[in-house]
């Protein structure tokens, strides 16, 4: 992944936790995410802009990806 308006800047990973109630428990549900972020955007975020989220896949990514998707039908395939 690279951000769209600063392709060369460094991407950091940020895990976040979200509690919510669900209608079928009466306790919280806690759940993680990790959000991949770009460290150019987060300043630009702290000096009053807003926060910008444009990351797009690149040529990298979307090898990988697709080596994974193959991974997965090939193990899809024997298990069935």
């Amino acid at each position: 992944m690279k951000c769209q308006h600063h392709p060369n800047a460094e991407l950091e990973t940020i895990t976040t936790k979200v509690q919510q109630k669900v209608p079928w428990q009466e306790e919280y549900i806690i759940s993680y995410t990790d959000i991949e972020y770009c460290t150019k955007c987060f300043l630009e975020h702290e000096k009053g802009k807003p926060m910008r989220l444009d990351l797009i896949t690149d040529k990298q990514d979307y090898l990988e990806q697709q080596v994974e998707y193959y991974i997965e039908s090939q193990i899809d395939k024997r298990i069935h």
